[in-house]
Formats: structure tokens, sequence, C-alpha cells
């Protein structure tokens, strides 16, 4: 799932007293500066319309083989490979064999949370500078981090998370009233209501939105390209470097979440990388200087890697893992440019040069952030180059 950590909206939440539902009415798509510290608190945007009266059954899965001698139904989502018996749901719980003998997918239309933010607040750093989204989030998740600050949303049955009835168009219609031009999926995971984040996907371009989406990447390559393409953008989680790391974190495996992010890098989605430090789990400088030789030949040198500073929830609270040192957030951020990226960012560490876009040939400051605040500098936002060499600067910028 995307939302495992104290994320960087909630970090600058807390630290500027600012929030982003403020943005809601702002030129949707331009270069624009957030102010901190002197807003209100951001307030869920509004909820969308309520379903007919009387519902429709839960929409059919799209991908799953045919059933087994044994009358199981195998799930061909993500790497689970769950064979859901008569009756019973994969480990995400969204995934129902129903008494039809169909595989129905029970977070479909449902929404958990929505809200207006600064799309940076999702790790997009080369996507619409400063450009509010509508973000939104589909109850469950299909991996289990330890570590997941919306888990009250991902790790409990749809039916015990509080959601509001949304079809895809309704949702879509939200986010204009909303007057922005990114509608972005979040929070959970699309992963596990993948045929609900398509059909969205796929109603926003029809209503001219930029359909994103910040998804753990845990996916069959196939269900990952069709999610990856769909998209203008999209950033994916790689939770460790080493599979052992991977079990403990996520219950996840390294191999797979490798080969999906491979997967969406051979369509034309515009991809970002977020790599959040958990100390004394995942923050091995010798793997952390393999991932970025295996992002640079996997996935190009310009693709932006996000460091983002940890902070503990949910189980590691118990487990008392301290907060990432900031030092260590820096050390990645050289080790990732040494290795080669052209890209590399922390995160959780407002005011730091590490959140600003710089450019790769001449240095120059392009985009500086300070907080919620987002400036261009030495920046063209229309065409994307900067202004002091024009070395031309990859990106979604208009």
């Amino acid at each position: 799932m995307p939302a495992d950590h104290l994320g960087r909206r909630e970090f600058l939440r807390r630290v500027a007293g600012t929030g982003a539902a403020t943005c809601v009415g702002l030129a949707a798509g331009s270069l624009l500066t957030v102010p901190g510290g002197a807003q209100e608190a951001p307030q869920p945007a509004p909820a969308p319309p309520p379903a007919a009266p009387t519902p429709p059954p839960p929409p059919g899965a799209r991908y799953f083989g045919p059933k087994t001698a044994a009358g199981e139904i195998p799930c061909l989502l993500c790497p689970r490979g769950c064979k859901i018996k008569p009756g019973a749901r994969g480990e995400c719980q969204a995934y129902l064999h129903a008494t039809d003998g169909t595989l129905q997918s029970l977070s479909y239309g449902k929404v958990a949370k929505w809200m207006v933010e600064p799309v940076e607040t999702d790790h997009f750093f080369h996507v619409l500078p400063g450009a509010p989204a509508f973000f939104f989030g589909a109850p469950t998740c299909n991996l289990n981090c330890s570590y997941c600050s919306e888990w009250k949303l991902s790790q409990f049955p749809v039916e015990q998370v509080p959601n509001q009835p949304a079809d895809p168009k309704a949702l879509v219609a939200q986010a204009q009233a909303a007057g922005v031009k990114l509608l972005g999926s979040t929070y959970t995971d699309p992963a596990a209501s993948l045929e609900y984040a398509l059909d969205i996907a796929s109603a926003a371009r029809e209503a001219g939105l930029y359909p994103i989406a910040h998804t753990g990447g845990y996916l069959m390559p196939g269900p990952m390209r069709d999610l990856a393409s769909a998209l203008v953008a999209l950033n994916i989680d790689l939770k460790a470097y080493s599979d052992a790391n991977y079990k403990t974190l996520c219950r996840g495996s390294l191999q797979p979440a490798l080969d999906a992010i491979k997967a969406a890098r051979d369509t034309r989605v515009w991809l970002e990388i977020t790599y959040l430090v958990v100390p004394g789990y995942n923050d091995s400088p010798s793997l952390i200087k393999d991932m970025c030789r295996w992002i640079v030949e996997n996935c190009g040198p310009a693709t932006p890697v996000h460091f983002v500073g940890f902070f503990p929830r949910y189980k590691h609270r118990q487990l008392q893992t301290p907060s990432t040192d900031p030092q260590t957030l820096k050390s990645f951020r050289e080790t990732a440019y040494e290795a080669g990226l052209l890209f590399a960012y922390v995160g959780n560490l407002p005011g730091d040069t590490g959140e600003c876009t710089l450019c790769p040939h001449c240095h120059a400051f392009l985009l500086r952030r300070v907080g919620t605040s987002v400036s261009a500098v030495d920046f063209d936002a229309l065409r994307g180059f900067c202004t002091k060499c024009f070395t031309a600067i990859p990106g979604v910028w208009h």
C-alpha cells in the first residue's frame, strides 16, 4: 500500500500547521505557491453523491483463472496467488468467491477516504508542481505493512471500514467540482481494487482530468501494465531491497515487486519511486547502493527517487522503532547521485534542499520546496526546461 508511513502530508501538517484543502478552486495544472503556517487544517472534500437506493451486486473481478478441480478460483491479480474457495475471500479481503460461482470485487465503488491536497504530498515532484489533486482510497490493501499509517482502512475487511459509495463517474464529478486537474488513488492501494481504479482512470481521461496513483506495486506484471497504461503518472513504493526485509515489513517478496516496477516502466506512464527508510530494517548502505544501480539500469537515470523519513506507526509504536536520522536520508540521496540517478529527493525534512529539484546539468535550483510551498526559480514550468542552461527536465509539466 502507498500510505505506509507518517507520510509527507501528515508530517507537513504537524510541523507547519498547514493543510492543502485550501488549494481547491485554484487554477488546476498551474504552478502555484501555497504559503505555510496560516491556513486552517485541511478538511475532507465533499462526500461523493450517494449510490442508488438499490445498489447492484458487486462487479466481477477481471483477473482470475479457470476453476481448479477443487472448485477454487485462482486470483491472478497479485503475487500472493490466492486460490479462493467457494464462500471465501482472498488474503486482501477484497475479492469474494460468491455463491453464484463468480469472483466479485467487494471494494468496487467504495471510497474510504478522500481529500484535496497539493500533488507533492504524495511524492510526485515532477507532476504539475504545486497543483491540487483530488486524492482518494478504497478500503483494504493486498500488503500488510507493519508501519501502515492508514491501517484502519487497509487491514480490515471492506464491511468493517467506513466508506461512501461512489461510482467512477461520481468520483470524477467530485474532482471536477473541486476544480482540480489531477485525480489520484492513494491512502490504501489501487492493487486491491484494480477494476475500480481502472474504471476511474478511464472516466477521468474522458473528463479531461489526469489520473495518477501511488501504489505498493505488489501486482503481477500484466495487471501492473494495465494500471500504468491507464495513468498519466505513477509512484511506486519499493519497501526494501532484500527479500528477508520485504517479508518482515509487509509480508511480500522482493522479486515480484521489482518485476512490477519493470512492467510499469515498459509503459508510457511517468514513474517515480518512493523508498521509506525504516531504521534497522531496510537502511543498509550497501543495499541502497545496489537498489539505486538497479533503478538506473531498469528504469532509467531520470527516474525520480524519494528517500522518505520514517516515524513509528501501527505495530512499530510497540516495537519502538526509532525515527529515521536526517543524515541517513541525505547520505542515501548522495548515494543515488553517485549511482547515476539524476533526481533524488529526501522526504519529511521540510526546508532541506534535498526536497528541491535541481538541474542535473548546471545544478541550478529549478523548483524550491519549503513545506507545502512550491515555487519555480530557474525553471520554465510550461515547457519543462532549465532557464539557465536550457536542459530539458522530464516530467508532466502541463
